[in-house]
Parts: structure tokens; C-alpha cells; sequence
């Protein structure tokens, strides 16, 4: 049986060579199949894997998590004077007249208890008084009092907006 002969011809294969053909195409069904087969076992073994790892990356990120305050301990931050500290603070405050200067002096203070401590013990950090009008006049003037005791004997700069 020349199969290229058969393919060529354009016409069906004779009686005898019938059989063999039937084998072959049998043969490879069978060969399919079992790769096919194959296949399905690899691919349910690839979504146990797949299901360990999700497990997996979510238990290294609680861990992760977990040892996050163990290495803030060494973070060089801890290593500042707290002077230097203090200026870096002075320093990362915006403009008194932009928008956001007491959400800025706020988020330093919420980083930990000794940054509030810092911070509130900063005279310079709080001599800037911004005063919203008079629609903000009762959280205005609890920030304006607590800003006068916090500022101490330093020089104060004051604000005004929306009168």
C-alpha cells in the first residue's frame, strides 16, 4: 500500500488495501486517545498545583504580613536623632497657603506614638494657624486653640481664607 499513490489519485482505495488503512486510522485513534488522555491527567494535575499555590502565596503573604513589624524595627528611621527628625518634618509640611497642611502634619502624627509625641512637642510644627472662616468657625478655633498652646513662645504665622 503506497498511501501518497492513494492520496494522488483522487479515487478510493482498492478492497485490499482497505484493511490496512482501517488499521492504521485505528491505531492512531487509539494514540490520540491515550494522549488525549494523558492530557486531561496533566491538566487536572496542573489545577491541584495551581490550587496549592494560591494556598501557598496566601500563606507567605500573612507571613509576610506577620514579620512586617519585626523589620520596621530596624528600619533606619529609628537610627535619626530626634533634632533631625524634627527638621525633616519641618520640611516635608507644604506651603502654609496650599491645600492639605494640617492633613500633612496629622499623617505624621498618626505614623506612630513617638512621631505624635514629636510632633506635638514641636513648637515650629504648629506656629502656622490657618482659620477657614466663619462656616468651619467652631473646628476652626478648636484647631486655632490647640495650634496657640502647641506653638509655645515660637513666632506664629496666620492664615485666613473665606472670610
Amino acid at each position: 500500500m503506497d498511501l501518497l499513490g492513494i492520496l494522488r489519485t483522487g479515487y478510493p482505495p482498492q478492497a485490499v488495501d482497505v484493511p490496512r488503512l482501517l488499521e492504521h486510522i485505528s491505531f492512531a485513534d487509539a494514540d490520540i486517545s491515550a494522549l488525549n488522555s494523558q492530557i486531561l491527567e496533566r491538566r487536572a494535575h496542573i489545577a491541584q498545583i495551581m490550587e496549592e499555590i494560591t494556598v501557598l502565596s496566601a500563606q507567605g503573604e500573612l507571613r509576610a504580613r506577620q514579620v512586617l513589624p519585626y523589620r520596621s524595627v530596624f528600619a533606619p528611621v529609628r537610627r535619626l536623632p530626634m533634632e533631625i527628625l524634627t527638621e525633616i518634618f519641618v520640611h516635608c509640611l507644604p506651603d502654609p497657603s496650599a491645600f492639605g497642611y494640617p492633613e500633612a502634619r496629622r499623617t505624621l502624627m498618626h505614623v506612630c506614638s513617638s512621631w505624635r509625641e514629636l510632633v506635638c512637642s514641636t513648637p515650629r510644627l504648629w506656629s502656622t494657624i490657618l482659620v477657614n472662616g466663619p462656616n468651619d468657625a467652631e473646628a476652626s478655633l478648636e484647631h486655632m486653640n490647640a495650634c496657640l498652646a502647641r506653638s509655645g513662645t515660637h513666632p506664629l504665622n496666620i492664615f485666613v481664607t473665606h472670610l
